[in-house]
């Protein structure tokens, strides 16, 4: 017996678009929505559920939410469609699933405006699953699909450098080779896309390709002696300049895959410049050459027009990679970033995004004024700190970083500032299940805290409002509920922020 679980009407988002990038693709004159309809067809009863997330513009946004967001259960015939008005530009589209394979599923998948696509999917008993597209726009979903063996052959390559199951030099030919693969697929299916979406394809291709290349030829470099590091720098030139090609402003802007190449390559240079003799992991996290301040000003120089501005925007919109890379950012640094970007830029949508960043992250700006629940059911409010200092911590309790941080807060912080009245540590989990929160403050909490609960969890309005893509996340707020730091998790550069305002003990 198979089970049909149709998945129609009910969820309807509606989001007055905002912060529009320069790119923008030729706009639908008819419609600028966009609908999905999903039939699931199962040999046996599925007990999860499906997760569709529409992303307006992945470029700026990358994994925080910008459009539509969607659970539904796959355990009943419950009607549902997706339906989302003012889309202007290209989008993406990524259903998730933790029982049915995902490798069957979109992901990042091209939406444009006026697409109205129904997708089935169809799950065997042995776990295996088909797909199949129809509908006004369908056939890049079909293309996407088989892209998507492309992309995962790359990943694959860069794994088997890293084993040294192949030289370097084997993994970044064979690079070449699938990017050329990929050229043609899309121009087999050329007069089925719109110029567009073509143009848009062949950035992310380009960028994907190129980007995993780097980081092949920049371990093989780091790991080197003298005398190879030389060769390998013969190599990564190469790369760059062969990665030189024309693509329209606008397209490139909605490429994240295309600006986070050339933002990446930007970086490297800076590494290499500072430090020659750089270890591997310094091109990947904890980069002590540089900070955030100097990419900033060296993307602002070696770039100019739309991708500059697109590139900048990207940067400051980038807060996983200002923490991870570059261990956080001095707040009156990150400030003086933002608020030269809302000088610079021209474009009117990418302004926009710059200063909703320097409203909501910048120093001086106030911190949302929360609305959470203590472990006693009590309702506790930002505004409740008011002629405090507050350090606020939003952590998951699968983040093992978070637990990292918690840890180490212990050791150097914590014992400054337990005594005090005037420094309160607000700790907010974004766990959904009451029990698992209680059981998990045990571990990530400290005598004095004040642990916080939503049933909404991420989707509660605080995390929401920050947009948040990474734990911890961690903000440091002064007795007026004004932000000094929200791009700093660094324990000791945390003690340094806190001797600005208080005599710490030592």
């Amino acid at each position: 017996m198979k089970f049909a679980i149709t998945l129609f009407s009910a969820f309807m988002f509606f989001l007055v678009t905002k912060g529009q990038p320069a790119a923008r693709a030729e706009k639908n004159k008819s419609d600028h929505s966009f609908n999905l309809a999903i039939q699931i067809i199962s040999d046996h009863p599925l007990k999860d559920s499906l997760t569709i997330i529409f992303s307006r513009n992945e470029t700026f946004t990358g994994a925080f939410y910008d459009g539509a967001y969607c659970v539904t259960p796959l355990n009943g015939t419950i009607p549902f469609e997706m339906h989302v008005k003012e889309v202007h530009y290209i989008g993406r589209l990524t259903l998730y699933s933790r029982e049915i394979n995902n490798s069957y599923l979109p992901v990042n998948q091209m939406v444009e405006p006026g697409d109205n696509i129904k997708i089935e999917i169809r799950v065997k008993e042995d776990g295996t699953s088909t797909i199949e597209f129809s509908g006004h726009g369908s056939s890049k979903y079909s293309l996407g699909k088989m892209a998507e063996g492309v992309s995962l052959a790359k990943k694959d390559l860069r794994l088997q450098a890293a084993l040294r199951k192949k030289s370097t030099a084997q993994v970044v030919m064979q690079y070449d080779s699938l990017l050329t693969e990929h050229i043609n697929l899309l121009n087999a299916f050329r007069n089925q896309l719109s110029p567009q979406v073509y143009e848009v394809w062949k950035a992310d291709a380009i960028g994907e390709t190129r980007n995993q290349q780097l980081r092949v030829l920049s371990l093989a470099y780091s790991t080197s002696d003298s005398v190879n590091k030389q060769k390998w720098k013969k190599e990564i030139d190469r790369l760059l300049e062969k990665s030189k090609v024309a693509l329209r402003a606008r397209s490139v802007g909605l490429s994240g895959s295309f600006i986070a190449w050339e933002y990446e390559k930007t970086k490297w240079s800076l590494v290499y410049e500072r430090n020659k003799n750089y270890k591997p992991r310094e091109f990947a996290s904890n980069n002590d050459s540089f900070g955030f301040a100097d990419l900033y000003k060296k993307l602002k120089s070696n770039y100019a027009g739309p991708l500059r501005e697109n590139l900048l925007v990207y940067g400051l919109l980038n807060s996983h990679d200002i923490n991870i890379f570059f261990g956080g950012c001095a707040p009156e640094e990150f400030t003086w970033c933002l608020k030269d970007a809302a000088q610079l830029i021209k474009s009117h949508g990418l302004k926009s995004l710059v200063r909703e960043k320097l409203e909501k992250f910048g120093r001086g700006a106030p911190v949302f004024n929360f609305q959470l629940t203590d472990a006693s059911g009590g309702i506790v409010r930002a505004s409740d700190f008011k002629g405090k200092t507050m350090l606020v911590e939003i952590w998951s309790i699968e983040c093992s970083a978070c637990h990292d941080f918690v840890k180490e807060f212990e050791r150097k912080i914590y014992p400054r500032i337990k005594d005090r009245n005037d420094i309160n540590v607000v700790s907010f989990c974004t766990e959904t299940d009451k029990a698992l929160w209680l059981k998990g403050t045990k571990k990530y909490s400290l005598p004095g805290f004040i642990n916080l609960y939503s049933e909404k969890g991420p989707r509660d309005p605080f995390t929401e409002y920050y947009s948040l893509s990474y734990y911890p996340f961690i903000l440091l707020v002064d007795e007026s509920g004004r932000i000094i730091s929200s791009t700093v998790q660094n324990c000791d550069k945390l003690i340094e922020l806190l001797r600005q305002t208080f005599k710490l003990s030592n």
